[in-house]
């Protein structure tokens, strides 16, 4: 944003306006979930207002188009971190190899781990992704001071 924007301060404005936007967005969700105690997420909360085409049309195309390639997203931007964080100094080709290879381990890892245990080794890996979250959230704001 502060290359596009050449300003600091319009720059910080933009992400408070996003960050408001973000956060408005999130407390719509905390409202839905703590009104409606059913699980599915979005589903859930479609059917629960008996929009049932709506709510299959949603979910059909969230599992066939946007979880797929959310997902697919999400692990090409880790492994190009995960790349330039271990400071790899690969040529085009392979560093095209390198990051596909670890996107698709790590989507098979993901797979595995809800494969065998939802409840057990799945509760304990979000948890280690949420204290690495705020961990390298917490480096990033000192960093950034």
């Amino acid at each position: 944003i502060l290359n596009n924007v050449q300003s600091v301060g319009a720059s910080l404005l933009v992400w408070i306006i996003a960050a408001v936007i973000a956060t408005l967005g999130a407390f719509c969700y905390v409202e839905l979930g703590t009104s409606i105690r059913k699980s599915g997420g979005d589903f859930a909360y479609l059917c629960h207002v008996r929009w049932f085409p709506i709510a299959f049309s949603f979910m059909s195309c969230a599992s066939i188009f946007t979880n797929p390639g959310t997902m697919a997203i999400q692990m090409q931007t880790f492994s190009e971190y995960v790349i330039r964080g271990l400071k790899l100094e690969l040529d085009e080709s392979a560093n095209y190899v390198v990051n596909r290879l670890i996107s698709f381990s790590c989507i098979i890892l993901l797979f595995f781990l809800n494969c065998f245990s939802i409840r057990g080794v799945v509760a304990r890996f979000q948890m280690l992704a949420m204290i690495a979250k705020i961990i390298a959230s917490g480096i990033i704001i000192l960093v950034g001071l």
